[in-house]
């Protein structure tokens, strides 16, 4: 059983200049970590977020950046065209 943690895009959306919520993301990112849970960021849009998140012990993201929300027949389609 995998238990997740995330950190809300409200958070996210001014990495890594908002130093209050830099320093709200790192402390979720070790309070995860140290309950052993999994920790996913939600809402990326950029890379100047991802490289924070990483940097900090995030590697599990999802956002804009990566692809907009889709339902099972866009998904499907976005599977076929790839493969």
């Amino acid at each position: 059983m995998c238990i997740r943690d995330r950190i809300d895009r409200a958070f996210i959306k001014d990495l890594p200049l908002d130093e209050e919520d830099s320093a709200i993301t790192k402390s979720i990112i070790v309070l995860a970590k140290s309950l052993k849970l999994d920790v996913i960021a939600e809402g990326v849009e950029n890379q100047e977020q991802i490289d924070f998140l990483v940097e900090n012990g995030c590697h599990k993201i999802q956002g804009y950046f990566y692809g907009k929300p889709m339902n099972s027949l866009e998904f499907e389609k976005l599977l076929n065209r790839n493969t």
